[in-house]
């Protein structure tokens, strides 16, 4: 769902406010500041920052299913709450300024050549900008993306040199998470070239902003559906079944069978 609603703000807030449509009939009408716009541009960044969690949590569920195969199920059951909270009070502590600041269309250029954007009054210099947030933020989630994986290579390295067995679930998840993290790293690069100047600045709102985020927002789901059976069954109908539920990535039954520990993840 969080996906979805990325990838649908980032084509309003990128594609159709620069479409001829737009220009044509809604331009004058909102080329300026308010604070109509403030609760919208509260809600895209909110969006933004909240996307970048999910990478993280993936990360991190997979560390634990390696590293505490045992406690797993237990970890992830207790603290589900807090990792709830955590999807809304982070972002929040760096977005809550956009509510109190006039956000509006900001027209780069001419009608012509030029791109809009939707912005917010940088005469309100209480809070931090949140290009620069955006790429701090996005630079620390991805560093303690890196370094769970890696800890996951690390396992699975291991388990097999040892030859204990690993179900394909797990290996999979952890591939899954690996190639998230990349996506997360174009995030970040493409802060870096917005607040550089690495690239013309038509070319890099209109193409390269526009196609970073479509990525990053369907990436991850299409990955882990396609190649997680369980998550494919939720995603085609069962999200609301007993049976679906019990094998969901997070929210999993105690395992009663102790003679394999690592299985962290139910087979089919």
């Amino acid at each position: 769902m969080l996906d979805c609603t990325s990838f649908v703000i980032s084509f309003l807030t990128f594609r159709f406010i620069n479409s001829s449509f737009f220009f044509d009939h809604f331009f004058d009408i909102f080329n300026h500041y308010s604070f109509f716009w403030s609760p919208f541009k509260f809600i895209v960044y909110q969006v933004i920052f909240m996307s970048h969690i999910t990478p993280l949590l993936m990360a991190v569920n997979r560390a634990t299913s390696l590293c505490f195969p045992v406690k797993y199920d237990a970890i992830w059951r207790n603290y589900s709450l807090i990792i709830g909270c955590a999807y809304l009070v982070l972002p929040t502590t760096l977005t809550w300024q956009l509510l109190f600041k006039p956000a509006g269309l900001f027209l780069s250029g001419n009608k012509s050549d030029g791109h809009l954007a939707l912005d917010y009054d940088h005469s309100y210099t209480f809070g931090p900008r949140m290009s620069t947030a955006l790429f701090w933020y996005s630079m620390g989630a991805a560093f303690l993306t890196l370094t769970c994986n890696l800890m996951c290579a690390i396992k699975l390295i291991t388990h097999k040199f040892t030859n204990r067995a690993l179900r394909k679930n797990n290996v999979r998840m952890v591939i899954c998470a690996m190639i998230v993290f990349v996506n997360e790293a174009l995030v970040m690069i493409s802060q870096l070239i917005v607040s550089e100047e690495l690239l013309d600045p038509d070319l890099t709102m209109r193409v390269v902003i526009p196609f970073i985020f479509d990525v990053h927002s369907l990436m991850p789901a299409l990955i882990i559906i396609c190649t997680v059976p369980q998550l494919r069954k939720v995603a085609a109908g069962g999200l609301f079944r007993e049976d679906s539920v019990e094998k969901s990535l997070f929210v999993t039954r105690p395992s009663v069978k102790p003679l394999n520990p690592l299985n962290s993840l139910k087979s089919n």
